[in-house]
């Protein structure tokens, strides 16, 4: 069955109403598409993850364009300070529900 392509008219027998792949992913969107996707895409700008986002891609760019590499996340976010611990462990109530692993 011959069928014609309503975007360029062209005559093919694919399955499908378009001729190619290029002919279906061209769309009109209405306004009133356009004022949806507006409308969640401020709702999302004003979200703490938003936010974030932005600030990564603007040191990252900075970065980028200053000819250094851009590390994501600095060693003083994610390094934490070990405790001295001095004496025995009973000593210190942090460990209180903690059992032995001679108990175990």
């Amino acid at each position: 069955m011959i069928k014609k392509c309503p975007r360029c008219g062209a005559n093919h027998k694919k399955k499908g109403t378009y001729c190619s792949r290029s002919c279906a992913n061209v769309r009109t969107h209405t306004q009133a598409d356009k004022d949806i996707r507006r409308k969640k895409l401020l709702d999302y700008h004003k979200t703490p993850e938003s936010a974030a986002t932005r600030e990564k891609a603007s040191r990252s760019r900075t970065a980028y364009n200053k000819g250094l590499e851009y590390n994501a996340i600095p060693q003083e976010d994610y390094a934490v300070e070990i405790p001295t611990v001095m004496g025995e462990i009973e000593d210190y109530e942090m460990f209180d529900n903690f059992e032995r692993i001679e108990k175990w």
